[in-house]
């Protein structure tokens, strides 16, 4: 059961503005956060681009080894792409987390859920019909006025 919104909607009642500010301070740190890993970003590909120009200049353009540049350069390129991978992967599952109230998968969903068990043998009625006593008639009432 995902209380989360109704924890935020009591904590909106009180008078107190200690949940706010709390609430202020992590969407600021939140934020800050962002910032942060945007500029470090930033810096790792400036880096990866200056490694690559570096390796073109000094082993495929001045033709000593061409064939080790080619492959040191698509090696670095593949290594940037998966750690973009394997950022975006982690952003994706801790939003995921953040949403369905610290669940990653829908397997840990559905074993969460309490709808997913069977009902016990006791607590089970049986139904004959689903259109059982569907065509009885209701009672009429007498509409005629008595004098």
């Amino acid at each position: 059961m995902n209380l989360q919104q109704t924890a935020i909607a009591l904590a909106e009642q009180f008078p107190g503005k200690s949940g706010s500010e709390i609430e202020q301070k992590e969407q600021r740190l939140e934020r800050f956060g962002r910032v942060l890993f945007g500029g470090f970003g930033t810096v790792i590909g400036v880096a990866i681009i200056g490694l690559l120009y570096a390796i073109v200049k000094n082993s495929i353009l001045a033709g000593d080894q061409p064939l080790v540049g080619l492959i040191l350069a698509l090696f670095v390129v593949f290594a940037a792409l998966a750690l973009t991978w394997v950022v975006m992967n982690e952003d994706l599952k801790e939003k995921r987390k953040k949403r369905y109230g610290g669940v990653e998968t829908a397997d840990q969903l559905a074993a969460k859920l309490v709808t997913n068990q069977l009902l016990n043998e006791a607590e089970a009625t049986a139904v004959d019909s689903v259109i059982e006593d569907t065509t009885d008639l209701l009672p009429l009432e007498n509409r005629t006025q008595k004098l």
